[in-house]
C-alpha cells in the first residue's frame, strides 16, 4: 500500500530530524540518492531492510547521548542527530570533494540484510581518496563526546579530526566537533549533568578502546505531524535525470502552512561549498 509505506518511511524520518518541517529538504534528498543507489527503487525494502534498524540504532545513540543531560530541555530538539535544520548524522554518503584535513562526517550504512552500523568518513592519508571505518558498537554511547573523537585520533596517522560536516539547504558546513558535542539548552539555569564516577568513566574508555559490548540505551522517539505525498514504491526502475517530477509536498500540520517542492532538492546533491 503506496500510501501506508509512504507514511511508515515519513513517521520513522520524522522522530529522528525533528523539526521534520526543517530538516526535511535535506534529509529527504539523502533519502532519495539512497533509494536510487543501493534499493533499485524499492521503497519496502528500503524502509525494512535499512530505515527501520536505522531509527533504532540512531534513537539508541540519541537516548546514551542525552542521558547526562535529563533534567535539561534543549534548545535543538533533535540533537545529537541534527540541529535544527543541520543533519549531523547522515543517511547517504556525502560528496567527497568536500572534506578537508581534519574533516568527517558520520554515516548510518546498511551492513547485513536488516543490519546497519555508523561509519565515520575522511580524508585518506594521502588526500585523495575516502577512508570509512565502522564505530565500534562498544562506543557508541560516548559517541557525541570529546573522548570518543580523541580515541579516534589516536589511532589515525596525519591531522587529528577536528570538524564534522553538517548538511542543510544551504549546502555542507565543516562544524568544531567541540560545538557538536555541547548542546544548547532553553533557558539560563545551571547545567545540571549527571557526572560519571572516575571508575565507570574509566571504564567506558577502556571500553572505547577493547572494543568490548555494552547494552545500549533505547528510547522511543515523538511523532511530527508533516505529511509526505509521494509513493516510494513507482520509483523501482526508473533511470536518472528528471526523476522526481512533482516529487513532494510537504505540509506541516498545523497553522501557518508550510509547503515546499522537492525536486530541486532531489535533483542536487544537497552539497554546497562551505
Amino acid at each position: 500500500d503506496p500510501p501506508s509505506l509512504d507514511a511508515a518511511i515519513q513517521h520513522a524520518l520524522a522522530g529522528l530530524y525533528p523539526p521534520f518541517e526543517a530538516t526535511a529538504p535535506t534529509i529527504l534528498g539523502q533519502v532519495f540518492r539512497l533509494l536510487d543507489s543501493d534499493f533499485r527503487g524499492d521503497g519496502l525494502s528500503f524502509l525494512l531492510d535499512f530505515l527501520i534498524p536505522a531509527k533504532r540504532l540512531c534513537e539508541q545513540v540519541r537516548e546514551a547521548a542525552c542521558a547526562p543531560y535529563a533534567h535539561c530541555l534543549f534548545l535543538h530538539e533533535g540533537w545529537p542527530l541534527c540541529l535544527r535544520d543541520e543533519v549531523v548524522v547522515h543517511l547517504a554518503p556525502l560528496n567527497p570533494l568536500l572534506l578537508r584535513q581534519g574533516d568527517f562526517y558520520l554515516q548510518v550504512e546498511p551492513r547485513e540484510e536488516q543490519s546497519v552500523c555508523i561509519t565515520i568518513k575522511c580524508l585518506s592519508l594521502d588526500l585523495r581518496t575516502v577512508d570509512a571505518k565502522p564505530v565500534a558498537v562498544s562506543s557508541y554511547p560516548l559517541l557525541f563526546t570529546q573522548a570518543w573523537l580523541e580515541v579516534i585520533n589516536s589511532d589515525l596517522e596525519g591531522s587529528p579530526l577536528q570538524h564534522c560536516l553538517v548538511a542543510s539547504e544551504d549546502g555542507i558546513t565543516s562544524v568544531p566537533w567541540s560545538k557538536i558535542t555541547s548542546p544548547e539548552f532553553v533557558d539560563d539555569r545551571p547545567l545540571t549533568v549527571n557526572v560519571l564516577s572516575p571508575a565507570w568513566e574509566s571504564l567506558q574508555l577502556e571500553a572505547l578502546n577493547s572494543g568490548s559490548p555494552q547494552e545500549l540505551l533505547q528510547v522511543r522517539s515523538s511523532d511530527s505531524q508533516v505529511h509526505l505525498s509521494r509513493s516510494l514504491t513507482k520509483r523501482k526502475g526508473r533511470k536518472c535525470g528528471n526523476k522526481y517530477p512533482g516529487l513532494i509536498k510537504v505540509e506541516q500540520a498545523r497553522p501557518g502552512e508550510l509547503a515546499f517542492r522537492m525536486n530541486d532538492v532531489a535533483s542536487e546533491a544537497l552539497e554546497g561549498d562551505y
